[in-house]
């Protein structure tokens, strides 16, 4: 299994919310993860919003850490054509686009993220979905 790590995810390691403990499990996983090197400035700018010090070091601490353990994936010509094609096509956000690009030219089998859009346009590429249980959407495919 290979995992995309979406930021709207992986920023759930890092600050508390209904979601985390699932994100949680599934970075236990001994699995694959890839992500674009887009999750390093959305995370960081996420975590950049904590006010407590301590707790701020912390979460920057963790993230660095994980990083060592997802396979950052660089913007190439073809995945940026690629990421505008399905923004064209779904009306999907700009960088979401640029997510799902680097998920289907990396060949995820499994797509993470909270993201109902994203959610809904990664199924239409086969991707699986890990969060699908956490969010609500009627799938495509279906």
């Amino acid at each position: 299994m290979i995992i995309y790590l979406d930021s709207s995810a992986l920023v759930k390691r890092y600050i508390q919310e209904d979601e985390s403990s699932h994100v949680q499990s599934l970075l236990k996983l001994n699995e694959t993860f890839v992500a674009s090197e887009l999750v390093v400035v959305e995370v960081r700018r996420v975590l950049g919003r904590i006010t407590n010090p301590i707790e701020s070091s912390l979460a920057a601490a963790m993230f660095k850490h994980d990083l060592d353990q997802v396979h950052l994936i660089a913007m190439t010509r073809s995945l940026v054509e690629l990421a505008a094609d399905i923004a064209a096509r779904s009306q999907l956000r700009s960088l979401d686009s640029i997510h799902l690009a680097t998920a289907v030219t990396t060949e995820c089998t499994h797509f993470l993220t909270f993201d109902l859009k994203q959610a809904q346009v990664a199924t239409t590429f086969g991707l699986a979905l890990l969060a699908e249980d956490s969010i609500e959407f009627v799938n495509p495919l279906s």
